[in-house]
């Protein structure tokens, strides 16, 4: 983690935040793997499928469960 004259912050890749982060700007990831909430980070998702089957919202709400944003607990 660095601290730039001009208060900005960079953390290199790999690293750990613990607690809170805010930002006041632009927050841009340029890794290739994101997780929230301590789950094993993934690959950015692609979200395939029929809106009228219901095929496509099932795969974005795994997708999703997958990067730790929701708890998928819908039935079908």
């Amino acid at each position: 983690m660095v601290a730039n004259p001009d208060d900005s912050l960079s953390i290199n890749y790999g690293a750990t935040v613990v607690g809170t982060l805010r930002a006041t700007g632009a927050l841009q990831h340029t890794g290739t793997t994101l997780g929230f909430y301590n789950t094993t980070p993934v690959t950015k998702p692609i979200i395939t499928g029929c809106r009228s089957d219901g095929s496509a919202l099932q795969n974005l709400l795994n997708a999703l469960q997958s990067q730790g944003l929701i708890t998928n607990s819908t039935t079908p």
